[in-house]
């Protein structure tokens, strides 16, 4: 089901009204979302969690049985299609996917034991081994083919990051930052991966960014006492979370040159936020309180603004669909991630990004600044309707 506006009308005025506040901004710098829930493999739950170039999508779904949950690939034209489990047929997710279609996560195995998988529509799921102990769980993928994630060590007791070998699937255990554990989040094309730490001082993780031949460097705090590293872009900047010195978490980015965490904020009317995904233009998408609820965000140029106050004014005026997390964007500045429809079903979906008209089909919104503000100013507005 494509949820978008169906007058043009409605959405020159939507971007007319933006543009109009912020003076030069022109309507073509607002980025209008077309909204398409993925649905699910025949349950009532979904979750989407990345999203490559193409717009595929890989998460999790329930199917008929609803207590099987199976990792899929799909998009907003075909729907979802199940990637099947690794043996056992309770449990498989999707958890990354690459501009090949190749979908890293974790399912289980005959043994009954979670481990990291890689694999695709057409080939089915490789399961990934361990450490040396007996689970692994996957979560980022690169176009080469590389996995990171988390496995437990011989003696099951240690938990480290890992990197797998795009070509013999043999995972590289990438260590810690001196304590006894670290988990492999995100990565990018050159293999730099970003996770967490435990330190040799504290006990509270921190993120770190780091690789197979240089090992890991902590990215620090932003204040706080922990931190957490979720996703990397090929730059080598960082986002994820980290407390503050009054002990919430905010989102951050990192400096890809110094590694230095810029505080991200919060939305209006909330007290934490993380961010989750990260594209190669340094746009975030992440989730956010909002007096006392989640809601998804995009980070861009310093602004953070609701997802909910981005698709057509039509759909948010009539609660059809409530943008709880954003778990991945890609290069178009496509979102996916999860969200709760009318009946109250957490399900998958994308954003589609309209792309510049004057640029052609493929080219990248960059939403401006101001024109961002303008437009959470617009949905701070329908906000006051709501209420009223």
């Amino acid at each position: 089901m494509v949820f978008k506006i169906k007058k043009m009308s409605c959405q020159m005025a939507f971007a007319v009204l933006a543009a109009t506040a912020l003076g030069s901004v022109t309507a073509y710098a607002v980025p209008i979302y077309t909204l398409t829930d993925l649905g699910t493999l025949g349950g009532t739950k979904s979750m989407g969690y990345g999203i490559n170039d193409n717009g595929q999508v890989t998460g999790q779904a329930s199917t008929p049985y609803d207590r099987m949950t199976h990792a899929f690939i799909g998009d907003a034209t075909n729907g979802l299609s199940d990637l099947g489990t690794l043996g056992d047929i309770i449990y498989s997710s999707g958890r990354g996917i690459n501009n090949n279609g190749q979908v890293a996560g974790t399912g289980v195995t005959s043994a009954v034991q979670e481990h990291a998988f890689t694999g695709d529509a057409t080939n089915g799921l490789t399961d990934l081994g361990t450490l040396g102990g007996t689970y692994s769980w996957g979560y980022g993928i690169n176009d080469r083919g590389q996995v990171t994630g988390t496995s437990n060590t011989i003696g099951a007791t240690d938990l480290h990051a890992f990197i797998s070998d795009a070509t013999t699937n043999i995972l590289t255990d990438l260590g810690t930052l001196g304590g006894m554990y670290s988990g492999g989040r995100g990565i990018n094309n050159n293999g730099q991966v970003t996770g967490w730490s435990t330190t040799r001082r504290s006990p509270y993780g921190h993120a770190f960014i780091g690789d197979a031949t240089n090992g890991l460097t902590d990215l620090g705090t932003l204040g706080g006492t922990s931190s957490e590293g979720y996703a990397i872009n090929d730059r080598g900047q960082v986002t994820g979370r980290s407390t503050i010195a009054t002990g919430q978490f905010h989102a951050f980015i990192s400096d890809a040159i110094t590694n230095v965490l810029t505080d991200l904020g919060t939305l209006n009317g909330g007290t934490w936020s993380q961010g989750q995904a990260i594209n190669a233009n340094g746009q975030v998408t992440g989730t956010a309180s909002v007096r006392g609820q989640k809601h998804a965000f995009l980070w861009d140029s310093g602004i953070m603004v609701d997802l909910n106050d981005l698709i057509s004014p039509i759909d948010l005026l009539n609660g059809v669909f409530t943008l709880t997390d954003g778990n991945g964007i890609n290069s178009f500045g496509d979102i996916t991630g999860t969200g709760v429809d009318a009946n109250g079903q957490t399900h998958a979906f994308i954003l589609t990004a309209q792309r510049t008209p004057s640029a052609g089909t493929n080219s990248v919104p960059e939403p401006a600044p101001l024109a961002l503000l303008g437009l959470g100013l617009f949905g701070l507005g329908i906000a006051r309707k709501r209420r009223n």
